[in-house]
């Protein structure tokens, strides 16, 4: 519960406070509102987040391999939900 607390609000509030897209408060409340607005889609993410990344700790030659890969595709993720401009 708490991991998944911690996910909805460092999502997306993350790279928008990076950006400096948006203040604190509404980086989290736009975070929290697109991760409940997309629960199911969200909820995938954060599964498949969460295993690859212990399965890489545990096969720590991949580890080089997935994290990249994993903070490519979260990118992307974040620029589809909220394009720049």
């Amino acid at each position: 519960f708490i991991a998944f607390l911690l996910y909805c609000v460092s999502a997306f509030a993350v790279p928008l406070l990076c950006e400096r897209r948006a203040g604190l408060v509404n980086a989290v409340a736009a975070s929290v509102r697109i991760v409940f607005g997309n629960f199911a889609p969200a909820l995938l993410w954060a599964a498949l987040l969460g295993m690859l990344t212990i399965a890489s700790v545990l096969l720590l030659p991949l580890l080089p391999l997935t994290l990249p890969w994993l903070a490519y595709a979260s990118r992307a993720l974040y620029r589809q939900a909220l394009p720049p401009g």
